[in-house]
């Protein structure tokens, strides 16, 4: 996927550029639950985007683009997709509330 097939928005002259590259794909439902402070940061983010861009991005939108962003930004993990490790996705594996610090995802 190219980060900017269908982006949304562009940068506003004179404003900040949003780091978050936001594309019109198809979304899978996922339900979790976030800290609320990382809420309140989501929804700020949304009001920068918008001014920013020009666009006001769904909530969505921001989580997956950041989501993406992380995964390609994360050396350790990209070393383990290079190594055979993302060639069980979608076997039979544990799901991500199976992570240590159970629900709300806090650091212990």
């Amino acid at each position: 996927m190219n980060e900017n097939d269908g982006a949304v928005g562009k940068p506003v002259a004179g404003k900040s550029a949003p780091v978050l590259v936001l594309s019109r794909v198809t979304f899978k439902k996922l339900k979790l639950e976030i800290r609320s402070e990382t809420h309140d940061q989501l929804t700020k983010y949304v009001t920068f985007y918008q001014q920013a861009a020009g666009v006001k991005p769904d909530e969505s939108e921001l989580v997956d683009a950041a989501l993406v962003r992380a995964f390609q930004d994360d050396k350790g993990f990209q070393n383990f997709l290079s190594n055979g490790g993302g060639s069980r996705v979608g076997k039979s594996q544990p799901g991500v509330s199976g992570v240590e610090g159970g629900k709300g995802g806090g650091q212990t």
